[in-house]
C-alpha cells in the first residue's frame, strides 16, 4: 500500500525526490562520486563505440567482467541503480528510505580514490571536483555570515552558539582542500575529505539533529505523551499533515492520521465518546483560509500552542480542567 498508494498517508513525492537527498546526504564525497560517474560513463561510451558487431553484442561485452575490480564495479553499479530506481518509483517517499544506496556509492567512490592513488588516474576529475567543493564551502561561509542577520530572532538564538565556529571551520577546510591539491597525490587530497567528513558528522550530531528535533518534532512527541491516558480511554488524531511515525511510537496505540483538511473525516473521529479526543494541528495550516481556524475551534478546544504545532482536545465527559502551567489537572484522576 505504501509503494503504490501514498496519498492515504500524505507521503507522495515526485520521481526525482531522492536525487537532491542523496547529493546532500553523501557529502563530502558527492562531487568526487559525480566525477567518477562521469569518467565511468565516458569510458563505457568509448568502449561501446570501439566494439564491433550488433548493439546486443556491444551491450553484452560491456557487462562482461573477468577481474575482481570489474566484478566490484558491476556489483556496486547494479546495487546502486536498482535500489535507487525501486525507491524512486515508489509512491511513498521518506528521506531515510534511500539509506541502502550509500554502501554501494561508498564502494564506487572508494574504488575511484584507490585507482587514482595507485595508478595516478582521474587527476583532472579530482582536481575539478575538489575545487568546486571548496568553492561551495567558501560560498556557504560567506552566505551564512550575511544571511544570519536576516533570520528571525528565534532562529538566530538557536544557532548563535555554533555559528562562528562553523563559519571559521568552513573557511579552514576550504583552504586545506585547496592546499592538498598542490601535493598532486590523491591520498593527500583524500585525507582532506576525511577531516571534512569528521566536521560534518560532529556538527550534525552535536547541533543540527537537535535543531531539527526542536523545530517541531519535539512538540509532536510532547503532545503524543500528553494524550496518553492510562486511567481511561482516549484517542489521538493528527489533522492535515503527513503521517509522523513518532506520534504512534510515543502514543503507544492506534493513531487516526487524517492527512488533508477533510473536516468530514474529522467529524467522524470526534463522534468517539469513550473519552477525550486529542488532535494535533500544524500551525501554518491556519493560514490556508479565514474559515480554517473557525471550523477547528467550533469543534475543539485549544490545549496548548507550540512553535510549529498545536494540541486541541474535545473533552466529551469533562474529565479534566484546562492545561495549567504545562500540567493537566484531572477532576477524578492524576496525570501520568
Amino acid at each position: 500500500a505504501r509503494f503504490i498508494n501514498s496519498e492515504t498517508i500524505g507521503r507522495e513525492q515526485p520521481f526525482v525526490y531522492f536525487i537532491p537527498i542523496f547529493l546532500l546526504g553523501f557529502m563530502p564525497w558527492t562531487f568526487t562520486f559525480l566525477a567518477f560517474i562521469a569518467d565511468g560513463c565516458k569510458k563505457l561510451s568509448d568502449k561501446f563505440k570501439s566494439i564491433q558487431g550488433t548493439t546486443g553484442k556491444k551491450i553484452m561485452s560491456l557487462i562482461e567482467v573477468t577481474t575482481n575490480e570489474q566484478k566490484l564495479i558491476l556489483f556496486a553499479s547494479i546495487y546502486f541503480t536498482l535500489i535507487f530506481l525501486i525507491f524512486s518509483i515508489s509512491s511513498t517517499k521518506l528521506p531515510t528510505y534511500i539509506l541502502p544506496v550509500f554502501p554501494a556509492a561508498a564502494l564506487l567512490t572508494g574504488y575511484f580514490w584507490w585507482v587514482s592513488d595507485e595508478k595516478g588516474e582521474h587527476e583532472k576529475s579530482i582536481y575539478n571536483s575538489t575545487l568546486i567543493f571548496a568553492a561551495m564551502f567558501i560560498f556557504a561561509a560567506l552566505t551564512a555570515s550575511v544571511s544570519y542577520y536576516f533570520l528571525p530572532y528565534e532562529i538566530q538564538d538557536k544557532i548563535a552558539d555554533f555559528k562562528q565556529v562553523t563559519i571559521l571551520t568552513l573557511y579552514v577546510l576550504s583552504i586545506l582542500l585547496i592546499l592538498r591539491l598542490y601535493t598532486k597525490r590523491a591520498l593527500s587530497v583524500f585525507s582532506g575529505y576525511i577531516f571534512t567528513m569528521i566536521f560534518v558528522i560532529a556538527l550534525s550530531v552535536s547541533q543540527i539533529f537537535n535543531l531539527i528535533y526542536t523545530g517541531g518534532e519535539n512538540e509532536i512527541v510532547e503532545y503524543s505523551i500528553t494524550s496518553i491516558r492510562p486511567d481511561y480511554t482516549s484517542q489521538l488524531v493528527t489533522f492535515d499533515f503527513a503521517v509522523k511515525p513518532s506520534v504512534m511510537m510515543q502514543y503507544e496505540d492506534k493513531v487516526n492520521f487524517i492527512t488533508d483538511d477533510n473536516f468530514t473525516q474529522l467529524d467522524k473521529s470526534l463522534k468517539y465518546n469513550g473519552g477525550p479526543t486529542f488532535v494535533i494541528i500544524k500551525n501554518k495550516n491556519f493560514n490556508k483560509n479565514t474559515n480554517y481556524k473557525k471550523e477547528l475551534e467550533k469543534r475543539l478546544e485549544l490545549l496548548k500552542k507550540g512553535e510549529k504545532y498545536s494540541l486541541y482536545v474535545k473533552d466529551v465527559n469533562n474529565e479534566y480542567n484546562k492545561l495549567k502551567n504545562g500540567v493537566i489537572e484531572f477532576n477524578h484522576f492524576s496525570s501520568k
